[in-house]
């Protein structure tokens, strides 16, 4: 659909504001002549995009730390739930179309019988095979006294976070999905455990649960939920990755049908988990980050589902680990694609500390322990001089036919394309798209010199996810974002921000 957008500023949208009854808030956009919307100071680059804040302006729920994409009301259109550490944990923003064309977004807050503290991870997918969406949820913390799984005792440190997995699926009639109510939330009674104590709590990379991805890993029964849970001391084996089985249409709504297979125990802490068929065998496989392991800091681990025999692994019905990479300084979280265009799967990392973007390439027989232990080929995107990154993305945003790469660093959302006439093993041009930070003219370029030094501030906004996904269907790639204003304000100036693909160069 190509929809246009509605003029309005920020000082006059309250009477822009349409309240639907029983519902929420209706959004109206954004339009391309404004370019400081969503700025106390900064600078956005609305050459090829333009910013759209999805939340309601007038509203003040903080701390957005998740975004994620689906129908969510049958309409055929794509919707964006959000998760919160701050009022609203749970939001979800329906997209809408009118009769001209005009696109607006309806925002309700989800309603639940579970306290929500700090997320991890925000996911849409059918997860009862009803034929409608539903939003999982993991949660780091629920504000409340942790309780171990392993024996059952409560957690006698107060900061231990209480972790849990939650579905809230959606109602049995799409035309009430903008009812809070008529969403049914369901915590999975055995994902209820105490984790590790985070340094910094709002970090979702950091303790307990970290990391979430929905993928059918079993074969059976619809959608299974992977996570990456690093354990408090009193879980006994420590840190794991598990998948919480799917136990399919009757019972999917059971707090205790969902049971976790573990396919790591005892591993270093852990940040960050994803799906790919790796190895090409016709199941997925799952990638995972240690930021402190000594060795194979990225790791795959074979599913045996199809566990076809070969010379580069051993075939006895479990789950082998094979090696990434090993990345001294640590890393951190990882998206998958194929970055090289040979049909298979790469692996794009963020490291925190070695503050740069690499990718790996996949290799055409990727192989695992005890037969062989083969690091992949590695290739720097880019290198960080004073902002470290966080969050990265995967899409073809110029449509190209190539993967690029969308990035935030401290307050900068950047996206990265090869130079004209280079490949992607060489170096990548940097492209700002927006810096949400007061400016200062003493600092340097993002990632490197060939940035204008007045372009880049100081840093002041944490933008912890970032999603390349064509919202409105007109066939660009878009890009959300969450922009959580840690630096400026409490409450009142973070926001989900759409920017829209104008498709100028």
């Amino acid at each position: 659909m190509n929809g246009r957008v509605i003029a309005q500023r920020r000082i006059v949208v309250a009477a822009g504001l349409a309240t639907v009854a029983g519902c929420g808030l209706i959004v109206p956009l954004v339009p391309d002549r404004l370019t400081n919307l969503f700025l106390e100071e900064g600078a956005v680059n609305a050459r090829r995009f333009t910013p759209v804040q999805l939340d309601p302006q007038s509203e003040d729920s903080a701390g957005p730390q998740f975004v994620a994409t689906g129908d969510l009301n049958g309409d055929g259109r794509m919707d964006v739930a959000s998760a919160w550490n701050e009022s609203k944990p749970i939001q979800l923003h329906f997209q809408r179309v009118d009769d001209e064309g005009v696109i607006t977004f309806e925002t309700i807050s989800l309603a639940g019988d579970f306290p929500i503290s700090i997320v991890a991870g925000v996911a849409v997918a059918d997860m009862d095979q009803d034929g409608r969406n539903d939003v999982v949820v993991l949660v780091k913390d629920m504000g409340v006294f942790a309780r171990c799984r392993q024996t059952g005792v409560f957690s006698d440190a107060e900061d231990t976070p209480a972790g849990a997995i939650i579905i809230y699926y959606g109602p049995d009639d799409p035309a009430t999905s903008n009812n809070s109510f008529t969403w049914t939330d369901v915590q999975l009674s055995q994902s209820v455990t105490a984790g590790a104590s985070p340094a910094d709590a709002r970090m979702p990379e950091a303790g307990g649960f970290t990391s979430m991805a929905i993928a059918d890993m079993d074969g059976a029964n619809g959608p299974d939920i992977v996570v990456a849970w690093n354990a408090a001391e009193c879980e006994g084996a420590g840190n794991r990755i598990e998948f919480y089985t799917n136990p399919g249409t009757g019972t999917a709504r059971q707090e205790s049908a969902w049971a976790p297979f573990t396919v790591e125990v005892d591993a270093p802490p852990i940040k960050s988990v994803v799906t790919a068929d790796v190895d090409r065998d016709g199941d997925l496989d799952i990638i995972a980050t240690y930021p402190s392991a000594r060795t194979s800091s990225v790791r795959w681990m074979r599913n045996p589902r199809i566990d076809v025999p070969d010379a580069f692994h051993l075939t006895d019905g479990t789950w082998k680990r094979g090696s990434i990479a090993v990345i001294a300084p640590g890393s951190d979280i990882v998206d998958v694609g194929d970055m090289d265009g040979d049909d298979i799967v790469d692996v794009v990392m963020r490291s925190s500390a070695g503050r740069l973007i690499m990718w790996f390439k996949g290799p055409e027989r990727p192989t695992t322990a005890p037969v062989r232990f083969v690091p992949w080929q590695a290739f720097t995107v880019a290198e960080f001089i004073t902002r470290t990154p966080e969050a990265i993305s995967l899409g073809d945003i110029d449509q190209d036919g190539q993967l690029e790469i969308a990035a935030s660093a401290q307050g900068a959302l950047l996206w990265f394309d090869t130079f004209g006439g280079s490949t992607v093993y060489d170096q990548w041009e940097e492209n700002l798209l927006i810096d949400d930070n007061p400016p200062t003219a003493d600092l340097p370029a993002v990632t490197d010199p060939n940035v204008d030094r007045s372009e880049i501030t100081e840093n002041a906004t944490f933008i912890n996810a970032v999603k390349v996904v064509d919202l409105d269907g007109d066939g660009l790639m878009d890009i959300l974002s969450t922009l959580d204003r840690r630096g400026i304000s409490g409450l009142s100036n973070d926001a989900i921000i759409w920017y829209r693909n104008t498709g100028r160069e």
